[in-house]
């Protein structure tokens, strides 16, 4: 569909030019582990044509006539941020609206009025929502009914063993199929393949007779080695498709080909109690986005740092758990690949939530698991943790006078008391907003914040109860927030052997450069950075996406007497599988870059570790898994390797623009700017300098100093050096 990249093409990676041959060699390097590179790939040359996809089948052209935009949208839970691109002029344009909950649709086409923007004008747009998560947190899925193996009923109740972080208060979280709603059917495969006990359809007929009498809205199916030969799932699928076809089903090995009866099965479950939702949730949009004028081709993002088409987003659920956070970390890698820093702790503060993530060798780690409340499911995701700090979330007294500070968030509805919607309750915005570190106008003064307001609340529901004063009492909630976030980034990082002053700190989103100093601070990082347009960076991110595949195969083998070919032989189907995903995406094979992994122990071990294959033979991988091992452990294993797991990553090249930020010397010396700001716990006042970031040159400046842009404040406190740096606000220490 589209032509191959043209040799002389930017690379577009947030105005940083990127090597090929660095790219290239980091995708290679035989010591990654655990991790799969989110791939630098070039812009496409603007003289290739594209021919329409075909309308019928719900596609849209991604160059239709005249369009000239590329759009990006990530909804939060308050704000939604998009980020436009002119293919033509290059023109980059950012803008933020509240999020409609009712609608997100309706918060995109506000957003994207705001920045001035013609939907009509748009070839495409990648959008990336938190839907499924919530949905997922909130219990909010639909009636599930679960088919499996005669014996296996109660996999689900059953589960793993395991304990995490051996916390006594630790409670399993409840199923998402209830007992009545499961049941099993005579069949049996065994572990080889081969077929045990023939599949009874007359038992199939019934006991899914009985889930549908029941209320089950979707059902899901999940047998024993079904992975290693999914024949009885397959004549599954046609019973229910003839039988019940407007009900929906979700087939095991059509998820997950990988073993582990459990995780496959939570899987299988999990996909079938989201996709209703996304579903709606995806014809709603596509339908809103249609009537509001777009007709460009929509992308969602996935878990895995990638986007797919409407259309695969709909029958994929699980891989858009994380969609908006990774957006985020997959740009954070890029800007790490493209400048040749190996080590970032990326960080996104915003309005409900707080999310870290490792990016080690310039790659972030992607998971072959994604842990969601409590569940595994085996979708590929990009690594990272989150808990419920963000700009909104509330600060409340509890029974005996504590003072805590979320989950609980105000969203976008009524918000922070200081945006004047009806919020009573104070926030990390309302406090950060009284201690001078924000202005009382954001949005470049197209919105207005109440201090006012936000004191009048703080006095009444923490301070005069506790017999504290406003600032000190609004220097209390930001301390506890930030010592939250400093415990995850700790955990993340010393919790695992690695020592945190070795990274730079990677600061996004509309609060992440508000509380950056204060988590390299407690962590001993000297140096923080804070990419162009920060507060819409998850948004930004999107625009350097590629359409991604992953496909991934359980066969144990050793290595040992293994020619090359018996060892690459299982990636066949694979990338047979792949290339038919991406074809249906538009992408022919010639644009198609095949990356390909294998997961590694040793005999008897219970984990494995991800190494790439890179057509090797078995000496090669012995070794290049020995070393991996090493690097992570301290020890390697005398006796056999085995290769437990084969992954494909299919990437299809999708057309990039250049995005790169004018960087220009201050024509002027800007007029100084002061603000008190009671920064630390004592809450004492002082005198600090206002800066708009694009007043700042590359000679550094010392703090304390607060940069302000159109989406977000940057915190420098004394003993800081902060400077502009090819578009990125450096500061250090």
């Amino acid at each position: 569909m589209r032509g191959s990249a043209h040799r002389s093409g930017h690379w577009v990676q947030f105005g940083l030019r990127a090597r090929l041959e660095r790219s290239r060699s980091l995708n290679q390097d035989s010591s990654l582990t655990s991790c799969i590179s989110i791939v630098l790939l070039p812009c496409r040359n603007e003289a290739t044509t594209v021919p329409e996809c075909n309308d019928d089948e719900g596609h849209m052209s991604l160059r239709s006539g005249s369009a000239t935009i590329s759009a990006s949208a990530d909804v939060g839970g308050t704000f939604t941020d998009v980020v436009t691109v002119n293919r033509i002029t290059g023109e980059v344009r950012v803008a933020k609206a509240p999020t409609v909950a009712e609608d997100p649709s309706q918060g995109i086409a506000h957003a994207l009025e705001t920045a001035g923007a013609d939907l009509a004008q748009m070839e495409r747009l990648v959008h990336g929502t938190t839907t499924g998560i919530n949905t997922l947190l909130q219990r909010k899925g639909a009636r599930v009914g679960f088919l499996t193996t005669q014996g296996y009923k109660h996999l689900l109740l059953i589960g793993r063993g395991n304990w995490p972080s051996f916390r006594l208060t630790w409670e399993r979280p409840e199923p998402l199929v209830s007992g009545r709603f499961a049941a099993e059917v005579r069949e049996r495969i065994k572990a080889d393949g081969t077929v045990l006990v023939p599949l009874d359809i007359d038992d199939v007929i019934a006991q899914v007779g009985r889930l549908i009498e029941a209320g089950a809205e979707a059902i899901a199916v999940c047998f024993i080695n079904a992975y290693v030969n999914p024949q009885h799932e397959q004549e599954v699928g046609r019973i229910l498709a003839a039988h019940y076809p407007d009900v929906v089903v979700c087939l095991s090995h059509e998820l997950s080909r990988r073993y582990r009866e459990y995780e496959r099965a939570v899987t299988t479950v999990g996909e079938a109690y989201l996709r209703p939702r996304m579903r709606h949730y995806f014809d709603s949009l596509t339908r809103g986005m249609k009537e509001s004028g777009f007709a460009g081709r929509l992308f969602i993002t996935a878990s895995d740092g990638g986007v797919m088409g409407v259309d695969r987003a709909r029958d994929s659920a699980l891989r858009t758990l994380v969609s908006g956070c990774a957006s985020g970390i997959a740009g954070a890698s890029i800007v790490a690949q493209a400048e040749g820093w190996d080590n970032l702790l990326a960080i996104d503060m915003g309005g409900t939530s707080f999310d870290a993530a490792l990016i080690r060798n310039g790659h972030p780690v992607i998971a072959a698991e994604a842990s969601v409340a409590g569940f595994e499911f085996q979708v590929p995701t990009i690594s990272l943790s989150t808990i419920g700090a963000g700009g909104g979330s509330l600060a409340y007294l509890d029974s005996v006078g504590g003072l805590h500070v979320g989950p609980e968030s105000a969203g976008a509805v009524p918000g922070p008391v200081c945006y004047g919607r009806g919020g009573e309750q104070p926030t990390f915005t309302d406090a950060a907003l009284v201690a001078g570190l924000v202005p009382e106008t954001i949005l470049d003064g197209k919105m207005q914040l109440s201090r006012a307001d936000a004191e009048a609340a703080i006095r009444k529901r923490i301070a005069e109860p506790l017999g504290l004063s406003v600032q000190q009492a609004a220097s209390g909630i930001l301390r506890i927030v930030e010592s939250k976030m400093a415990m995850l980034l700790e955990e993340m990082t010393v919790g695992n052997g690695l020592d945190p002053r070795v990274f730079t700190l990677f600061a996004y989103g509309g609060g992440g450069p508000l509380v950056a100093s204060r988590m390299a601070e407690e962590l001993g990082i000297r140096r923080i950075l804070v990419p162009q347009h920060s507060g819409v960076f998850s948004a930004w991110g999107m625009q350097s996406l590629d359409v991604v595949k992953e496909q991934s195969l359980t066969r144990v083998q050793s290595l040992d007497g293994k020619s090359r070919e018996d060892l690459a032989e299982p990636f066949e189907s694979l990338v047979h599988a792949s290339a038919r995903e991406l074809e249906a995406e538009g992408f022919s094979a010639s644009e198609v870059v095949l990356l390909k992994f294998v997961e590694m122990r040793y005999e008897s071990q219970e984990h494995t570790m991800l190494i790439s294959f890179d057509e090797r033979g078995a000496e090669a991988l012995h070794a290049a898994f020995d070393d991996a091992h090493r690097a992570r452990f301290g020890f390697t294993v005398q006796g056999e390797v085995e290769i437990v797991t084969y992954r494909v990553r299919a990437v299809g090249q999708l057309e990039k623009h250049d995005m790169a930020p004018t960087i220009h010397a201050p024509s002027h010396m800007p007029e100084e700017r002061r603000r008190t700001v009671h920064h630390r716990t004592n809450a004492e006042a002082q005198s600090w300098l206002i800066l708009r970031r694009e007043d700042l040159g590359s000679v550094p400046r010392t703090g304390p100093a607060l940069v302000e842009e159109e989406t977000s404040t940057t915190v420098v406190p004394e003993g800081w050096t902060f400077r502009n740096d090819n578009g990125n606000l450096v500061i250090e220490r």
